[in-house]
């Protein structure tokens, strides 16, 4: 993979990173917004595509983890050596960010954290994780544990695309009500959302294993690429916000995602990429990790102090908004940094799992 491609990938992963801390932004509350129809409607404009961009967001962070655990494999030993390698990657980072949080938030005591006992780690650390986002990680340790039965179903390529349109279906007909749920577990809440994405996760893995110079070896750089993009992300957004105002449809939301992806990614020009990038955008999983738990309060609770009593029409309140989520980044670039100055390099790595050395 050429430099210009892999900047390229890093950079589409801080959009994506962008796009999560917008959409759990909740400032919302402490002030006034001068409510004419206008302000509203604008508002209810912005709020939908924040929410179709975190959703978009999701089903692109497991496609792409399908695709880099799948890429390149050709033996059973290749499964066994990146499953192994996502311990450090993935497992030990989120382990140490959950004990980060759990100390930071017993010492300012900011969400009421019960007292400790066995029953409350396990919620803690497994079924409600006290970084919410970070329960993508513990979602790919389940999947990927998989990887021994998913390896021999993969090595007859046809077998591995009926077997991944078995999953799409099934799915698709679970969540829609037409079949019924064979394991539910009502007091882990993250459960459903795995299922939901598991295949963006196939999807992922297919074209990673069969797929990825489609991704990897062709720079799409041309207008027509550029105008194709466009296109996709209208048609996408059209299929989203148009078709699905009368009611949700998962089926409509898993093609419309996937042709958001598509059309994302062909209006990036790879071309950019030829230099290096900047170092705030290997900060993405700092980001990521700390926006929920700690820069989306105290900024909230900072921001709303600031304006209140204040009347803000909806472009000032969207103004806001999006200082909220560019003080979130500079807080998670600002804690890699100090990250790389307080701790050991072996430290530090357990952190991000190696993402942005």
């Amino acid at each position: 993979m050429n430099k210009c491609i892999s900047n390229k990938l890093k950079f589409y992963n801080w959009i994506l990173t962008i796009g999560v801390v917008a959409y759990h932004s909740n400032l919302n509350s402490g002030y006034d917004i001068s409510n004419t129809i206008l302000n509203v409607k604008i508002l209810n404009v912005y709020n939908e595509i924040i929410s179709i961009l975190g959703i978009f967001v999701m089903y692109n962070f497991f496609f792409l983890s399908g695709f880099w655990f799948w890429r390149g494999i050709s033996t059973i030993h290749d499964v066994k050596k990146k499953y192994l390698k996502r311990v450090y990657t993935v497992l030990q980072p989120y382990l140490m960010w959950t004990i980060v949080i759990l100390l930071f938030e017993r010492i300012f005591s900011y969400n009421n954290v019960s007292t400790i006992n066995f029953r409350s780690l396990c919620d803690i650390f497994f079924l409600d994780p006290i970084d919410g986002p970070l329960w993508y990680l513990l979602a790919l340790m389940i999947i990927q544990s998989f990887s021994p039965i998913i390896y021999f179903i993969s090595k007859n390529k046809k077998i591995f695309i009926i077997f991944t349109m078995f999953i799409i279906c099934y799915i698709s007909l679970r969540i829609m009500g037409y079949v019924p749920t064979i394991i539910a577990f009502n007091n882990w809440w993250w459960y459903g959302h795995m299922i939901c994405y598991l295949p963006s996760y196939f999807l992922g893995a297919l074209v990673g294993l069969y797929y990825s110079d489609i991704i990897l070896k062709r720079e799409y750089t041309n207008k027509i690429c550029l105008l194709l993009g466009l296109l996709l992300i209208c048609i996408s957004i059209t299929f989203k916000y148009v078709i699905m105002r009368g009611g949700s449809n998962y089926i409509i939301e898993l093609i419309s995602m996937n042709i958001l992806s598509i059309g994302g990614w062909l209006i990036i020009d790879a071309r950019r990429f030829e230099k290096d990038i900047p170092k705030i955008i290997d900060s993405s999983f700092y980001v990521y990790a700390t926006h929920s738990p700690i820069f989306i309060p105290v900024t909230t609770v900072i921001l709303t102090k600031m304006l209140q009593g204040i009347c803000v029409n909806s472009i000032e309140m969207i103004i806001i908004k999006l200082i909220q989520v560019a003080l979130v980044i500079v807080g998670g670039y600002i804690t890699k940094m100090l990250f790389n100055i307080i701790f050991s390099e072996r430290l530090y790595f357990g952190f991000s799992g190696g993402r942005g050395l």
